[in-house]
């Protein structure tokens, strides 16, 4: 999603918002998430005006501290 086109219906119609301003968990805005054993996370959130496929990341630019914080973390397990 982030190249602007969907993966689910391949529209171009792909719009994104940023975590940046801190509001809670609101539908209408930006979101904000707080994850057990780290730091609240700001997101880049997606989503296709075409089809409402919604797909979220932590924002690039805090990517590398949030996964050095999770390999020192006891609560989060690599997936095998």
């Amino acid at each position: 999603m982030k190249n602007g086109t969907c993966p689910e219906c391949n529209s171009p119609e792909v719009y994104y918002t940023t975590g940046e301003d801190g509001q809670g968990l609101r539908s209408e805005d930006n979101i904000y998430l707080r994850v057990k054993g780290l730091n609240d996370l700001d997101l880049e959130t997606y989503v296709c005006a075409e089809c409402g496929y919604v797909r979220s990341f932590i924002a690039s630019e805090i990517l590398a501290d949030i996964v050095a914080g999770i390999g020192k973390s006891k609560l989060w397990k690599k997936a095998t």
